[in-house]
């Protein structure tokens, strides 16, 4: 006769294995949220460029004024900082002045990170009727980095609206 055998873990395997399980873990978690972060970036980058392009899109398919300006806390207005979001509008009415019904999309700022605008005039900038920044003898950057970014990491993104309208993205390190 053959003895009875029972087939399964024993408690010290299974806490061996899980062991082994926590320690990889914790030597991934540390890329893995940078990877994260990364992404986060990318996403708001792609999302302020998707932006960018409709704002000019607006202006070619309305002939008016597209204006991208950054919130105020109301969410309704534009403002001087670029922490509360960023409104697309048109001046279809061509009274210069942004009016509820004009306002053609909003973009919430994303969660942790910070969007800054450099070169521009009153928090905001506008395509003229042929998609060509209304200011004319300057360039417009924002650069987008995470809220906290660690030396060396690949996470800036500095994106460059030139005169024609066109955009530029550069990828730099953390500082």
């Amino acid at each position: 006769m053959r003895p009875n055998r029972h087939s399964g873990f024993t408690i010290i395997e299974l806490m061996a294995t899980i062991a082994i399980a926590a320690i990889l873990l914790t030597l991934a978690y540390p890329s893995f949220s940078d990877a994260m972060q990364s992404n986060r970036v990318a996403s708001a980058t792609n999302n302020l460029l998707a932006t960018l392009a409709y704002a000019r899109s607006e202006s070619l398919r309305t002939r008016s004024l597209s204006t991208v300006c950054s919130r105020t806390d109301d969410g309704e207005n534009c403002g001087v900082g670029w922490t509360n979001g960023i409104l697309v509008w048109t001046d279809e009415n061509r009274n210069n002045a942004l009016e509820k019904d004009e306002i053609r999309r909003i973009l919430t700022p994303p969660r942790g990170i910070q969007i800054v605008g450099i070169g521009f005039g009153y928090g905001k900038l506008s395509f003229d009727a042929r998609g060509r920044l209304s200011h004319w003898w300057a360039t417009h950057t924002f650069v987008v980095t995470p809220l906290v970014c660690k030396k060396g990491a690949l996470n800036v993104r500095t994106i460059t609206i030139a005169k024609s309208g066109r955009t530029d993205v550069q990828r730099s390190a953390c500082s």
